[in-house]
This record gives C-alpha cells, structure tokens and sequence, in this order.
C-alpha cells in the first residue's frame, strides 16, 4: 500500500502524477456534478418559457425538414400566451419503436419519457400516431382523451373521422397543400381531460390548459396569429 505523501512534499515535476493518482475518481465526480449544477441553473432561471407544449408520440422517425415545418405549422396557431413578447411551441418529441430488433433499454426510455408526460401539467395535446394511440389504451374511466367536438365547437365536424376523439393534422385544410406534412405518418391530435390533468383544481394549470384548447380551436378555424399574417 502505498504511504500517504502530502503535496507539498511531492517533486514539483511529479505533483500532477500524484494528484491524478489519488483524486481521480474525486475530481470525475466532481467535474460531473458541476456541469449537471451548471445546466440546472441554467434550465431554472435562464430557460426561454414557452407558450404551449405538444407531445409528439409517433412509431417511425421524421427527417430534421419535416420536424421542422411541423414546428413551424404549430407555431402559427399558438399566441403569446405567457406575454414575453413572442411565441413558442415546444415540440417533446417521443420515438417507440416497434421493431423486435430494437434496444430494448432505449425502448423502455422512450416509454418512460412519454408516460412521463401524463405528469407534466402543461402537456395536455398530443400529437400520436395509431400504435401510440393503441399502446396507451384509452380508458374512459381514466379520462387520458376527450371528444374534440365538445372542445372546438361545430366547425370540427368535417374534421373528425370515425373517432370523435381525434382531429388529423393532414385533415386540417391550412395544411393540406404543405409536402412536408403530407409526407408524414398519418398523425392526430387528442387533447387529455381537463380532471386529468388539472387534478387539484389550480386556476394556474386551468390557464394552461384553456390556452391549449385556443391552440386547437386556431387550427381548425385557420386562424393564424394577427402577427404572423402581417410578417
């Protein structure tokens, strides 16, 4: 075992070597906990407050051109909601892959990170695909969906397919000449009870949750925000 030297005692040359030695593992530990106390405070006080949160759950992959015109399409229908001056959509995007050959430990993540979701107060739309919407088994006595109708009003109508549930993004008549989002896998909206996500009756997450219904109602009646129309 090797004696215990004080630094002041070490070679000059040699002093590096010694620390390293003895206060490796120490200074690792140390590096990882400054840089995650770094992007908490960082995350807490100096992170841009969006206006709206939409989940995207979907099976299959999206080019970084599509993702990015999706964003682009939300954001128009969003307004300034938190009165910072200006807009914005954050898309939490979700990947579960059904391939069998999948990693089994990304895929537990992934799943993790959607459940994770029906905790978040302020993620009440989602944007998901069939196997999605199948994987998290709608329950009525659960109230995970709500009938689109009764939130948007009649002009939802001649959106909604078999399921009152669901408003189809490619369906909405603003967005049916864009390339971009034609091309994507055939995606649509549902938007959480507001019992389910508001569980203790905040007037706060009420907000939130009402400025997810304006998001909707935007585009379903096409009505982009005044702003945008005179950029």
């Amino acid at each position: 075992m090797d004696k215990y030297v004080k630094l002041k005692d070490v070679p000059k040359g040699k002093r590096w070597e010694h620390y390293w030695n003895y206060y490796k593992i120490h200074t690792i530990i140390g590096g990882f906990l400054l840089v995650m106390g770094v992007m908490l405070i960082k995350d807490v006080f100096f992170r841009e407050k969006v206006d709206l949160v939409i989940t995207v759950a979907s099976t299959g992959y999206f080019s970084e051109e599509a993702s990015q015109e999706l964003e682009r399409c939300l954001n128009e229908y969003a307004r300034d909601y938190n009165g910072n001056g200006h807009k914005l959509v954050e898309m939490y995007d979700v990947t579960l892959s059904t391939d069998v050959n999948a990693d089994p430990q990304v895929v537990m993540a992934n799943q993790t990170r959607l459940l994770a979701q029906f905790q978040n107060t302020d993620a009440a739309i989602l944007l998901m695909d069939e196997e999605i919407y199948e994987y998290l088994g709608p329950d009525e006595e659960e109230n995970l969906y709500a009938g689109m109708v009764d939130l948007v009003g009649e002009e939802a109508a001649p959106l909604i397919r078999e399921d009152r549930r669901r408003i189809y993004l490619k369906d909405l008549p603003a967005l049916q000449d864009n390339e971009y989002i034609q091309r994507l896998p055939d995606l649509f909206f549902v938007i959480r009870d507001e019992s389910n996500v508001n569980r203790k009756n905040k007037p706060e997450i009420s907000e939130t949750y009402q400025n997810s219904v304006d998001f909707l109602r935007n585009m379903v009646r096409n009505e982009v925000d005044s702003a945008d129309a005179n950029s």
